[in-house]
């Protein structure tokens, strides 16, 4: 007898339904499989006859032919095994065929026949609904991640057993899924921006990076607080949209490192990974074909600390990507495209011992000041939109954030006579210029220069000054549209309708950093 059981499948991360064909015939007993198969998936034949038989499904023992169409393209992963374990209960005929009409089925089997949670279910689930499946059977640890998912049934699977229950009439088998609406109302914990001390400039520019999503690059000696604001600079970011949110969480659900007890992440991501980070750590691909840092930092922040001490090829490798906003990976089964839209942070220190340009204390040559900064190549930092310099905290910031402490109404920090920003109220700022920008429908970050030029409304005293920076500073072209992409953010957040000198002149203070 033969069987066609619908399963999911992914390709790097792009969704797609499979059959798994199964077919049961008298002979001498055997298991084969067929088609571009890993080493996880050719082992499922023992996961699932050793699952059938503690299940007390024991079939008779014939010669079970199994394909996975189409044959020619690469399957991975252990979700396979509940469709080749119904597949093969069907073919014995143990419940009717038609029970498994437009329906996808997805899992991982345990040896003791119970059904685990597996990587890419919210992906394949969006696919099946897509294709118009009318139900999809999941591992029950995978049920919250979809239950934003509406117009398919979903029904929760704990052990294979229940599965076949469900199949062949007993509806209460399984848990079915209901449709939560989407809430991006939850805020991720991140420490607040009333914390830093005496670093009023550079919280001002953390600001204006969070508002236009444009990369940032913190400059200074060690200790002076770069690290303590990139870290908080995700905190300041509006939450994902229904869209981003499904987004991330698929790339999320592909790579396993989706929390099941979360479901849907609803807050922009934050990647921080060590310096001793591969290329495809960082930029993805591989045997397995996983997403890297920067996909999974999509629609949030990926910081890199202490940048010099990356290895230079890895980070050149990051410039294709930060100008396409995505990865396009080429192997010999097809080609791969990563999703990479998100706000690059980073912070070095300004030579090896970290104190230029104090020389009273920094013991490092020209020379090697020079070699230094070399690690980190021209094109790349020229992909930086901003680049502040951080200084070192005067002991008196200090003793005024430990002594003289309150809160305006406003929801402003005061130590002292200077007044300090939360990130509550620099989110609040974030999102105001955010809906500024929606009206336009694209971040500042990303406008070409037809938009820039539509958007700015550079007067001709703005033209002028314009034309002055990029002869005095011998601009390229993409650092000029980056001024511009700066200075129009800064507008944003002033209310302003136009661009304005002031503005183009905080903007190039922050490209000379």
């Amino acid at each position: 007898m033969f069987s066609r059981i619908l399963c999911g499948n992914v390709r790097g991360v792009v969704p797609d339904i499979v059959a798994v064909e199964v077919d049961v015939q008298n002979g001498l007993p055997g298991f084969d499989m067929g088609g571009i198969l890993a080493a996880e998936v050719r082992e499922s034949k023992e996961r699932v006859r050793v699952a059938l038989k503690n299940s007390g499904l024991n079939p008779r023992p014939r010669r079970v032919t199994v394909n996975i169409s189409p044959a020619n393209m690469p399957k991975q992963g252990t979700g396979y095994d509940l469709a080749i374990a119904v597949g093969t209960l069907c073919a014995e005929d143990m419940f009717d065929s038609t029970s498994v009409n437009d329906m996808m089925i997805m899992g991982e089997l345990s040896l003791d026949g119970s059904v685990r949670a597996v990587r890419g279910i919210l992906p394949c689930v969006l696919e099946a609904r897509r294709r118009g499946l009318k139900r999809c059977i999941i591992p029950s640890d995978n049920m919250p991640e979809c239950r934003v998912v509406d117009g398919i049934d979903i029904l929760g699977a704990d052990s294979l057993k229940a599965v076949i229950d469900y199949l062949s009439g007993d509806y209460t088998a399984l848990h079915k899924g209901e449709y939560v609406p989407y809430n991006s109302t939850a805020e991720a914990g991140y420490d607040d921006y009333s914390d830093v001390c005496g670093q009023e400039a550079a919280v001002r520019a953390s600001l204006i990076a969070a508002a236009g999503m444009h990369n940032i690059l913190y400059m200074g000696a060690p200790g002076s607080g770069k690290t303590m604001m990139a870290r908080r600079i995700a905190g300041i970011l509006p939450g994902l949209t229904e869209e981003e949110s499904l987004e991330v969480t698929q790339i999320y659900s592909i790579a396993g490192l989706l929390d099941s007890s979360e479901g849907l992440i609803t807050q922009p991501p934050y990647r921080s990974p060590h310096h001793t980070i591969t290329t495809v750590g960082l930029i993805g691909g591989g045997s397995r074909l996983s997403p890297g840092e920067i996909t999974l930092a999509g629609h949030g922040v990926l910081f890199l600390d202490e940048l010099t001490e990356f290895r230079s090829a890895t980070l050149d490798a990051m410039r294709q990507p930060l100008e396409d906003g995505e990865v396009v990976i080429v192997r010999n089964s097809g080609t791969y495209r990563f999703p990479a839209r998100f706000m690059l942070v980073a912070a070095m220190n300004p030579c090896k011992c970290g104190f230029y340009p104090d020389r009273s204390r920094c013991t490092c040559t020209e020379a090697q000041i020079l070699n230094y900064r070399a690690r980190i190549s021209r094109p790349l930092l020229d992909r930086f939109d901003m680049c502040v310099h951080v200084s070192p905290v005067r002991h008196e910031a200090i003793t005024l954030n430990n002594n003289s402490r309150g809160r305006s109404d406003s929801g402003n920090v005061w130590r002292g006579h200077n007044c300090v920003m939360s990130s509550e109220d620099m989110r609040e700022r974030v999102i105001q210029a955010r809906q500024i920008q929606g009206q336009r429908g694209v971040l500042n970050s990303q406008l070409t220069a037809g938009e820039l030029e539509r958007y700015c409304g550079l007067g001709s005293e703005e033209r002028e000054l314009a034309g002055r920076i990029w002869d005095k500073m011998g601009l390229t072209a993409r650092g000029y549209y980056r001024i511009l992409r700066v200075a129009r953010t800064i507008a944003d957040l002033e209310g302003s309708s136009s661009v304005r000198c002031p503005h183009i002149g905080e903007a190039v203070a922050y490209r000379n950093g």
